[in-house]
């Protein structure tokens, strides 16, 4: 597949969002700046003359896809990788059919020519959504100012509503993100049975490992990831929540720290911190943070908290397994969380106790 950029600065960007596509799916790209595309499968990329973003897709292997963006949309690195997800016929997440378990869209605030962005899908249309869920890390998550008419927020969140986020990252497209690319473009591939756990795939013909979620690996998915170059990590002993409440403490040093928790009869687990202190954290680097995978979908982004907290925050039960991720880099961490598996059906409220 052929790629031609025209505006100045931004090839290199956009070139490496390709090529980390390239490196999770079976799609493969050259970039020639020379010429446009034409009569062929490819993505052409070009300066806006009237102040709009629009995407134009291709409908078969003769006719490339046509990104034109503003200038401004170039140089936002979220926006343009936003624009290339729907040059591949990703949908936003706030599309999804599901969408209203996470959050509660209001099209009276949404400007007529952005309300496609917003339009929910029925659960036929979208093969890839299945097994999957909604995504608050992914590019295609944008906030509630997109398309908003007189300052007023598009949608709230109503699931991860103590959701923190990070005000920088260098993630490129998360990991259902390729997946879902995966899915649309490289059928051979898809054929192939595997062996992957946690929703993994072998994401180019030939391949001896799974591509895994983030924070798992091995060559089946089946184990905590511990890639990093000149990181510690530490991971606990499985922890089995059963209807009595159990408490968990670990004080963490400059190590990445997993945590494994599943319950007796396959029930949810219910999840409570109880304390979390981090030495480091301000929430703008990835130092210090700990994320909670709460759903079933581990490639979905978990619930991120990097303040410290001394209040009992109640974690939303929605799976019979659950991950807990301390990332503490340079600092001292102190967690302590209780668990138990949960009595009830799927709870969805984060809750948290200022007394």
């Amino acid at each position: 597949m052929e790629s031609e950029t025209s505006p100045r600065n931004v090839g290199s960007q956009i070139d490496r969002i390709l090529r980390r596509m390239s490196t999770f799916t079976c799609l493969s790209f050259k970039q020639n700046r020379n010429y446009k595309v034409e009569n062929t499968i490819g993505i052409n990329f070009f300066v806006s003359t009237n102040n709009t973003n629009t995407v134009s897709l291709s409908n078969n292997t003769s006719y490339p896809t046509t990104i034109t963006l503003k200038e401004d949309t170039y140089k936002n690195g979220t926006l343009l990788r936003f624009y290339i997800g729907i040059a591949f016929d990703i949908i936003p997440e706030v599309r999804r059919y599901d969408r209203n378990i996470d959050v509660n869209v209001t099209m009276n605030n949404v400007k007529e020519e952005f309300q496609q962005f917003y339009e929910i899908t029925n659960p036929g249309d979208i093969p890839y959504l299945i097994n999957t869920e909604f995504d608050f890390k992914s590019p295609m998550f944008f906030g509630p100012d997109f398309g908003n008419k007189t300052n007023e927020p598009t949608y709230t969140i109503s699931l991860y509503n103590m959701y923190e986020y990070f005000l920088s990252s260098n993630k490129i497209f998360r990991f259902n993100d390729y997946k879902h690319i995966f899915y649309y473009y490289c059928e051979e591939e898809r054929k192939k049975q595997n062996d992957c756990e946690y929703g993994g795939y072998y994401h180019k013909q030939g391949a001896k490992e799974c591509t895994c979620p983030e924070y798992l690996g091995n060559k089946t998915c089946k184990d905590f990831n511990k890639k990093g170059l000149d990181i510690n990590y530490t991971i606990a002993d499985p922890l089995r929540a059963c209807s009595q409440e159990s408490v968990f403490e670990a004080n963490i040093t400059k190590a990445i720290h997993y945590i494994n928790i599943t319950s007796e009869k396959d029930k949810n687990v219910s999840v409570t911190i109880k304390e979390i202190k981090f030495e480091g954290s301000d929430c703008l680097t990835r130092n210090s943070y700990m994320e909670v995978l709460v759903r079933n979908d581990k490639g979905a982004a978990g619930i991120n908290i990097c303040n410290n907290s001394s209040n009992e925050i109640t974690l939303p039960s929605l799976s019979n397994e659950v991950f807990i991720v301390t990332c503490s880099l340079k600092y001292n961490t102190f967690l302590k969380i209780g668990y138990k598996a949960s009595s009830e059906g799927n709870d969805n409220n984060i809750t948290q106790d200022n007394s």
